[in-house]
């Protein structure tokens, strides 16, 4: 480097002409801000806006680095130090500042100067300050502010060659997914298997997971389901001023007070567990069956339809193992492998019969993993299905062969049914029968008798029984009728339905009159019936 930016920079340091930006940290599934991470800035009078990236190099080499990131933790601090909601802040610490003895007080200092809680400090480490020869010095430094509640993370998790074996040389809380990972998940499945694996692993160790680099909807629409519960990245937003940092935790912080949420685990040892538990506790065979036909896992249930133990189906052929299964139970099996939607269908076994469900399971990235079958015994429910209609059958045999029609009335007589046979026997539909639709059937001389009994019973409760001349199309004259009707009540005494029979009596009714003329000659009964003339007695 030429050394006239190394004498700028010494004066920018000398003249704390460096200064901290803050980039959030964002809560996915709230969008609620969790902290910062603190980033350094430097605008050169001469050459502008100069990176960390050229100016960090610099000041290491040029022994600035312990005095400068002295100046930006103790400045950051200060301007933190109120913020509503407590955010946490991330502070970079160098490789070489680990091996600094002066380091954790030279934190613990600028958080009791600022007033700021030393447990809202997270320190961040690369792999690079896990050295071997630099463990043990950099594993004392840590435990100093540990013991203080300062936190530790690891920075650009999987871009280093040992970060497995470094993850237990130091208590860390917070691990970051490199953002190279982040950024390629959407197009590359190889990323989106290293962003599941790292937030697994994260979530298996008890550690906060933070994704970096995210930039869009999409990006964290994954991240979520990858169970990821925290991002950083210009999607939420740059390195932001301490005004503008204030201004965003106005109406995104966490409540003041409130618990910071632990990360939602969804590690694969946890979602196994939790699978696991369905599947024991479940009265249905259920199974997960891969793309060559093996049985990746089964419950008890299922492994009994099959005659054997659970444990020993693992990796075996479901046709091995369920040989009863149809050429069309196995070609929707195959559907169900290629993405098609399968509806549920019904398989007989052992005089059982069972609802079987098969559902296409994909992976984060909407590839297919393999077939979920769900099998339900339905016996009892199909018997009583059964049962229900043979009595159904047996009623409308009933009704069919009474010699009286049904009807149901609301409270206030309109009709809601009527049976078939009386429409048709009176040439009139439900909807013409409605009103003083049904009236109209009578033989006018009876109509306003008709209406006020069954007024009455309306406004009174009381049963309505009345015999009545009605005009029969089919016989083409008016027919002795009786019409019956009952209420039914609530429990509280209100009438929620009339229900009523109409039959017809007209071979009585001619029997009687014939009968009564008989014993009574010269009353001057006159009995027409066939005709459309039928006299009244």
């Amino acid at each position: 480097m030429p050394s006239s930016l190394v004498q700028r920079l010494t004066h920018a340091v000398a003249h704390h002409a460096i200064y901290p930006v803050f980039q959030p940290i964002v809560c996915l599934g709230s969008g609620t801000v969790s902290g910062f991470e603190v980033l350094a800035r430097w605008h050169d009078s001469e050459a502008g806006d100069i990176s960390p990236v050229e100016f960090i190099p610099v000041a290491r080499d040029a022994g600035l680095l312990p005095e400068l990131t002295a100046q930006l933790v103790a400045r950051a601090c200060r301007e933190a130090a109120d913020w509503p909601g407590r955010p946490s802040l991330s502070l970079n610490i160098v490789p070489e500042l680990l091996q600094d003895d002066g380091l954790p007080a030279m934190i613990l200092d600028a958080a009791r100067d600022a007033g700021i809680d030393p447990t809202r400090l997270c320190i961040e480490i690369t792999e690079q300050a896990l050295e071997p020869s630099q463990l043990e010095r950099a594993r004392r430094t840590v435990n100093v502010l540990k013991s203080h509640g300062v936190k530790v993370g690891l920075d650009d998790f999987g871009t280093g060659h040992s970060s497995l074996t470094r993850l237990q040389d130091l208590p860390f809380d917070t691990l970051k997914i490199d953002m190279s990972f982040v950024q390629s998940m959407l197009a590359r499945r190889e990323s989106r298997k290293i962003v599941a694996a790292v937030v697994g692993l994260g979530q298996s160790l008890g550690l906060s997971v933070v994704a970096e680099g995210v930039e869009s909807l999409e990006q964290v629409a994954l991240l979520q389901e990858l169970g990821c519960c925290l991002g950083q990245g210009f999607h939420f937003g740059l390195g932001m001023q301490a005004d503008e940092a204030r201004a965003l935790l106005l109406v995104r912080a966490l409540p003041d007070g409130s618990a910071r949420p632990r990360p939602l685990d969804r590690s694969p040892n946890q979602r196994l567990a939790q699978l696991q538990a369905i599947y024991d506790s479940s009265v249905a065979a259920i199974a997960f069956i891969d793309h060559q036909h093996r049985i990746v896992s089964a419950n008890a249930p299922f492994a009994e339809l099959c005659y054997t133990a659970a444990s020993s189906l693992q990796g075996r052929c479901v046709h091995e193992v369920m040989p009863f299964l149809t050429a069309a139970q196995c070609q929707a099996l195959d559907q169900a492998l290629r993405g098609e939607p399968i509806p549920e269908g019904e398989l007989w076994l052992q005089d059982r019969c069972y609802l079987v469900s098969c559902r296409t399971v994909r992976d984060e990235a909407r590839d297919i993993m393999g077939v979920s079958v769900a099998m339900v015994d339905i016996t009892r429910r199909k018997a009583m299905e059964r049962a229900l209609r043979d009595s159904e059958e047996h009623y409308r045999n009933t009704v069919e062969l009474s010699p009286q029609s049904s009807w149901v009335a609301q409270p206030n007589g309109h009709f809601l049914f009527i049976s078939p046979k009386y429409q048709i026997a009176v040439g009139r539909s439900l909807e013409e029968l409605q009103g003083s639709g049904w009236a109209e059937v009578l033989h006018p001389d009876y109509r306003l008798d008709a209406f006020a009994a069954w007024t009455h019973s309306l406004e009174t409760g009381e049963i309505h029984d009345m015999e009545l001349p009605v005009w029969y199309v089919r016989a083409q004259e008016y027919r002795w009728t009786r019409c019956y009707a009952a209420p039914c009540r609530a429990l509280d005494g209100t009438i929620v339905r009339w229900y009523g029979t109409v039959e017809d009596i007209h071979a009585r009714k001619l029997a009687e009159n014939l009968l009564r003329s008989v014993r009574q000659p010269g009353t001057g009964a006159v009995l027409l019936h066939g005709t459309a003339d039928c006299a009244i007695v």
